[in-house]
C-alpha cells in the first residue's frame, strides 16, 4: 500500500538577480533571506514544495517565454539541501534589467502548472525578493490580479529598508542613503534607502496586488526576524489514556498529553546517503566489527562474544536468563493514587523529570468530565496534590509523582482547571550535603551591603507590572540554532572552518536593554561595597626537620614556627587519622590504638569495616583483608584482656554471613589454620561453621595467665596461619 500523500503548501520565491540589485547589494540581502526560509522549513521537516524563479538573469527558462525570466529545473519540490547549495553558491548578479510583473506571472503559470489536480495543497503563495529598481511593464496589472484571485495565490513582498519620505532626517544627498550609524545595530540592519521614482511607480502597483490578494508588503529585514530561527517538526498531541486509581473502588477515565519536555536534537543514526544519477537511495548503516587486541587484529565472530561487566579486576559474566531477571516488572499501564498531602509539603527542589503532563478528562464521557472536574476543584480549594504511581507501559518502569490542580489556558485563551503532573524523586535519588553557614563571626554584611543586595534582586525582576518582559516560551535554544547553522554551512561550504556563533544567536541569552540600563548603576553600586582584593599567599617551604621536630626535646625555638593546624588543607601538611578506613583497616586500627585510643569504639569501627567488606566481596577477592581484620581484632582483644569483645562479634559475624551465604568465610580460615590448603572436597567439607566458629573463639575460663600464655601460642599459629592468606 503505498504512503499516504500529506498536505502542503506550495511556495514560489522570485529572486531578482538584475543590475540594480547586484550594485545596491540588496541581492546578498536577498539570498540569505531565501536560505533562512528554506533551511527552517528544512529542519522542520515540513512538507511545503519550493519552486524557484529567477527574474534578470543571463538565461531565458520559462515556457511563457519571458525574456531573462529562469525558472529552476524540477518544478516544484521539497525543501531539501540540493535547492539550498544551489540558492547559496549558484545564483549570481547579471547586467541585465528584470522586470518583476514578468517574474509573477511566470510564478503564477508554474504554481497553477504544479498544483493542478492536487487536492492535497492547501495554499499557493509568491514571495517576491526585488529592490523594484527596473522599469516594468504594468499594463496588464489588472489581468494579474485577476489571475491572483481566480488561482487564490497569495503574493508577498519583502523589499529594502526604505526611508520615510516624511522624515527628512532618514533622507540622503541625490538619492544616496545615509551614513550608517556605529554600533552592533549596523551590521544587523541595512540603514535606509530613498526610493528613486521608478521605485515609486512600481510600489504603488505592486501594493495593490498585494493587498488585494491579502498577502504582507514588509522589509526583508522584518521577514527575516520572522523565520530566521529553526524549527524543529512539529508533533501532534499523543494521548495517553489511562484510568485514575483512587482506592480499591474509584476509577477515573482520563487522557495525558505532553505538555512541556526538553527534546535533543534529532538524531542522525539513520541517515541516507545522496543517491546517484538514476539510482535509489541508499540507508547509511552502521557496522560493528570486533577484533582482539593483539598485533594480528584478528576478528572475533559475534556468536563468540560473552557479555560481562567488569567489578574491580573481576570480570563477571551475565547469561540471558540473568538479565531478564535483572529488570524490573512495574506491572501495567497504571496510574494509582497513593495518598493526598498539602501542597505545601512538596518542596521545590523535588521536582524532577524532564518535563510535565496535563491530565483531562475523556472527551464525551460524562462521568468522567464529573468526577474529574470534582476531584480538580476539591484539590484547588484545599490546597492538595496527589502523590501518585505511573507506570506508562506494561514492564516499564514504575514512576512516582505529584497531581496538582492549576488553571491554564485552553485554546480560546479562556483560564480552566486542570491537573498537572510532575515527577518526584525516590528516597534513594535524593542527596543530603552540609555546607558551610554563609554568615559567621567573622564574615557578616553590613545593612548598606544587604540593602545594596536587596534592591539589585527587586530591579533584577523579569516581570514588571504583571507583564514578562523575556519571553521564554519563544526564545530558540542557542545550542541546537548554532548546531543547524553548522550543518548548513557544512553541505553548503564542504572542507571549510565552521563559522563563529552569530550575533543573532549571542542575542537570545542577553538581558533586555532597559533591564541592563537599569542594573548598571547597581552594578557599580555593589563593586563599591564588595571590594575585590588581590592576596598574594606566598607559600613557605617547610622541611622535613620542621616537619617532624621533636617538641618534647624542645626543639621548637619560636611559636609560630610550630607545625601547621589542622585548618590548612595543604597536602604538604600531612593528614590526621580520625578512623578505621575499608582501604588500610588493620594499618588504621593499629595506629589508633597505639595512640591511646579506646578499644570499644575502635572496635566498633573495625566490626563496621568487616560488615561492608563482607557485602561487598564477591568471589572471595575479600577474603584476605577479612581475615587480616579478624587476626588484629582477636590480637588486641588478648592484649587488653578483653575477649568476651572478640567472641560476641563472632557470634554476629556468623548471622551476617549466613544471612549473606557466605559461610565458608569462616570455613576457610579454620581450613588454612589446619593447613589443609590443597587437600580434596571431601576433607574440606567435614568442618561446619559451628566448628569453624568454636575453632575461631578466644577460650576464656582460663586464668589470665594462662590466657596470656595460650595468647602468645594462639597468635603464633594466627599469623602462620593468616600469612598463608
Amino acid at each position: 500500500m503505498p504512503p499516504r500523500e500529506k498536505e502542503f503548501a506550495a511556495l514560489c520565491l522570485v529572486l531578482d538577480v538584475g543590475v540594480t540589485c547586484r550594485t545596491s547589494d540588496f541581492l546578498v540581502t536577498s539570498i540569505r533571506c531565501a536560505s533562512e526560509l528554506l533551511q527552517r522549513r528544512l529542519f522542520s521537516e515540513s512538507t511545503d514544495r519550493f519552486g524557484l524563479v529567477l527574474i534578470g538573469d543571463e538565461r531565458t527558462n520559462n515556457v511563457l517565454n519571458y525574456g531573462h525570466v529562469n525558472v529552476l529545473d524540477g518544478g516544484l519540490r521539497v525543501a531539501n539541501w540540493d535547492l539550498l547549495d544551489y540558492v547559496e553558491n549558484h545564483v549570481q548578479g547579471t547586467n541585465h534589467e528584470s522586470d518583476w510583473l514578468d517574474g509573477v506571472i511566470v510564478a503564477l503559470d508554474l504554481l497553477k502548472t504544479e498544483t493542478e489536480g492536487q487536492s492535497k495543497c492547501q495554499e499557493k503563495k509568491i514571495i517576491l525578493l526585488s529592490d523594484l529598481g527596473c522599469v516594468s511593464n504594468s499594463d496588464n496589472w489588472d489581468s494579474v490580479l485577476l489571475a491572483l484571485k481566480k488561482e487564490k495565490v497569495e503574493l508577498s513582498f519583502f523589499g529594502p529598508t526604505w526611508a520615510d519620505d516624511d522624515d527628512p532626517s532618514q533622507l540622503g544627498v541625490n538619492g544616496t542613503s545615509p551614513e550608517p550609524e556605529a554600533g552592533p545595530s549596523a551590521a544587523a540592519h541595512d540603514p535606509p534607502k530613498t526610493k528613486t521614482p521608478q521605485q515609486k511607480a512600481n510600489e504603488a502597483v505592486l501594493s495593490n496586488l498585494v493587498n488585494e490578494s491579502e498577502g504582507v508588503q514588509c522589509s526583508i529585514e522584518d521577514a527575516m526576524a520572522t523565520f530566521i530561527n529553526h524549527e524543529r517538526r512539529k508533533k501532534k498531541p499523543f494521548p495517553w489514556k489511562v484510568a485514575m486509581e483512587i482506592g480499591p473502588n474509584i476509577s477515573i477515565n482520563t487522557v495525558g498529553y505532553i505538555q512541556t519536555r526538553r527534546e535533543p536534537p534529532k538524531s542522525w543514526k539513520k541517515c541516507l546517503a545522496r543517491p546517484p544519477a538514476n539510482g535509489d537511495v541508499d540507508e547509511l548503516k552502521a557496522a560493528t566489527t570486533f577484533v582482539k587486541n593483539n598485533d594480528a587484529q584478528e576478528v572475533v565472530e559475534g556468536s563468540n562474544l560473552i557479555e560481562s561487566y567488569k567489578y574491580g579486576p573481576e570480570l563477571i559474566t551475565v547469561a540471558e536468563e540473568d538479565k531478564a531477571s535483572f529488570s524490573y516488572d512495574g506491572g501495567p499501564k497504571s496510574l494509582c493514587v497513593l495518598g493526598f498531602v498539602p501542597q505545601s509539603d512538596i518542596q521545590r527542589q523535588w521536582l524532577l523529570g524532564d518535563g510535565s503532563m496535563v491530565f483531562q478528562p475523556v472527551e464525551d464521557d460524562e462521568p468522567s468530565m464529573a468526577a474529574l472536574s470534582a476531584l480538580a476543584f476539591a484539590m484547588h480549594d484545599m490546597r492538595m496534590a496527589a502523590i501518585v504511581r505511573k507506570v506508562y507501559r506494561a514492564k516499564s518502569t514504575p514512576r512516582m509523582g505529584m497531581l496538582v490542580p492549576e488553571y491554564r489556558p485552553n485554546d480560546e485563551g479562556v483560564d480552566e482547571l486542570t491537573i498537572v503532573f510532575i515527577e518526584l524523586p525516590y528516597s534513594e535519588d535524593l542527596r543530603q550535603y552540609e555546607f558551610a553557614p554563609v554568615f559567621n563571626d567573622s564574615i557578616r554584611p553590613s545593612n548598606s551591603q544587604l540593602e545594596a543586595m536587596d534592591d539589585f534582586i527587586d530591579n533584577m525582576m523579569l516581570i514588571e507590572d504583571g507583564e514578562e518582559l523575556v519571553k521564554t516560551e519563544t526564545i530558540m535554544n542557542p545550542c541546537n540554532q548554532y548546531l543547524y547553522r553548522c550543518l548548513t554551512h557544512r553541505v553548503t561550504q564542504p572542507g571549510k572552518i565552521l563559522p563563529d556563533v552569530p550575533a543573532r544567536i549571542k542575542e537570545f541569552m542577553k538581558p533586555p536593554p532597559e533591564l541592563a540600563q537599569k542594573v548598571d548603576t547597581l552594578v557599580k553600586r555593589l563593586r563599591e561595597l564588595f571590594p575585590c582584593e588581590e592576596i598574594d599567599r606566598k607559600k613557605e617551604k617547610i622541611t622535613g626537620d620542621e616537619m617532624f621536630v621533636d617538641k618534647s626535646k624542645g626543639d621548637v625555638t619560636n611559636a609560630s614556627e610550630e607545625a601547621p593546624t589542622t585548618n590548612d588543607l595543604s597536602i604538604s601538611h600531612g593528614s590526621v587519622l580520625v578512623e578505621v578506613g575499608t582501604t588500610t583497616p588493620v594499618e588504621d586500627f593499629q595506629k589508633l590504638l597505639d595512640s591511646g585510643s579506646d578499644l570499644v569504639p575502635l572496635a566498633q569501627q573495625l566490626e563496621s569495616v568487616i560488615e561492608k567488606l563482607v557485602r561487598a566481596s564477591l568471589f572471595k577477592q575479600l577474603y584476605g583483608k577479612i581475615c587480616d581484620c579478624l587476626k588484629v581484632y582477636r590480637a588486641s582483644c588478648l592484649l587488653k584482656d578483653n575477649p568476651h569483645l572478640y567472641n560476641d562479634y563472632l557470634s554476629e559475624l556468623k548471622h551476617l554471613l549466613e544471612s549473606t551465604q557466605k559461610t565458608d568465610l569462616l570455613i576457610d580460615v579454620q581450613e588454612k589454620s589446619l593447613g589443609m590448603i590443597g587437600r580434596d572436597e571431601h576433607h574440606a567439607s567435614k568442618f561446619s561453621a559451628d566448628e569453624a566458629l568454636a575453632f575461631l573463639a578466644v577460650p576464656v575460663d582460663a586464668t589470665k595467665e594462662s590466657t596470656s600464655k595460650a595468647a602468645t601460642v594462639e597468635d603464633d599459629e594466627d599469623e602462620d596461619m593468616l600469612d598463608d592468606l
